[in-house]
């Protein structure tokens, strides 16, 4: 096993992390392409089946290629698209109207799914809809669970929903609008998220960076997320000197992602904080498991994670 080597400054998150295009919060997620098709809705919910393809390298340590599983980007598209499809219908939304998430909340299952990621089915269930055009909708997305909360409109008072019955559409884009092309607002395909200048606590606790967006723009969601969960396996690594190469796969427990208007590192750094790190013993091994957090640009983020540590 080859040791990482301690850390306090590095030029770019790359540096530790290797290069941006073999791995999976690099270019990895954005060569995901997903599917949603067989879609009923009515009122109450919205079902469909969902698939991925995913053409050329997923990800890759060292010289190994990781197999590829239901992730929590894939989860976050997928909740996002369920609930702007139901409100599209239910509320008679035209492909211009405006749509924000403001909130998500995922859950893991019992286990990750590695199979049949092909074909999965979906499922999105309403628990609350609001005069301004708020909604709050819990998914099954295969293994995984989301609640996701989304504003259509722009948030002004607008018509209550029409009684709009039950439909059945071929696929999403039957219901065309930015919840299929740009749920958060850019389309993930379109941006890469650059970490330069990332300094490290001693004690791997904290982690600073220079974020730039290309193109630049707003943050999103997944901006965030991916931006955060990088600094974030930095800081894990580091705390129990694994190099990445060496490491196995970083599960997620659960992530929550909301607005936390005002926030963020006083000189506009990228800053993550790894709390409550803990070792867990197990059959398989020792398990390390902590908090990722981060705010940004108006948003919060707190991302509970798990790896097996190296024999």
């Amino acid at each position: 096993m080859t040791t990482a080597a301690p850390l306090d400054t590095l030029g770019t998150v790359d540096d530790f992390l290797g290069a941006r295009q073999e791995r999976f919060f690099g270019e990895g997620f954005k060569r995901v392409h997903h599917s949603l098709t067989d879609l009923t809705v009515d009122d109450r919910g919205i079902t469909g089946t969902a698939g991925l393809e995913i053409p050329g390298a997923w990800s890759r340590k060292g010289e190994s290629t990781q197999r590829p599983h239901l992730s929590t980007i894939d989860v976050m598209l997928y909740g996002a698209r369920l609930a702007g499809l139901h409100a599209a219908h239910t509320r008679g939304l035209g492909p211009h109207t405006p749509f924000t998430v403001r909130s998500l909340t995922i859950k893991a299952g019992k286990k990750p799914q590695e199979e049949d990621l092909d074909t999965f089915a979906v499922s999105g269930r309403l628990l609350d809809t609001t005069g301004d055009g708020t909604t709050t909708m819990e998914c099954r997305v295969g293994l995984l669970t989301v609640q996701v909360e989304t504003t259509t409109g722009g948030g002004s008072p607008q018509p209550a929903p029409t009684q709009a019955g039950t439909a059945h559409y071929a696929d999403a884009d039957a219901l065309a609008g930015p919840w299929n092309d740009a749920p958060f607002g850019t389309p993930h395909r379109d941006r890469r998220q650059l970490l330069t200048s990332v300094d490290v606590a001693p004690d791997a606790s904290l982690a600073r960076a220079d974020l730039t967006l290309d193109p630049d723009g707003p943050a999103t969601m997944i901006d965030l997320f991916v931006a955060a969960l990088q600094l974030g396996q930095v800081l894990l690594y580091s705390l129990d000197g694994v190099a990445r190469a060496d490491s196995n796969t970083l599960w997620m427990r659960r992530t929550v992602i909301g607005p936390a208007p005002g926030t963020g590192a006083s000189d506009g750094r990228f800053e993550v904080e790894l709390r409550e790190p803990q070792l867990l013993r197990s059959a398989q091994g020792t398990w390390r498991s902590a908090e990722i957090a981060a705010d940004h640009a108006g948003l919060r983020l707190s991302c509970s994670v798990a790896h097996l540590l190296p024999a």
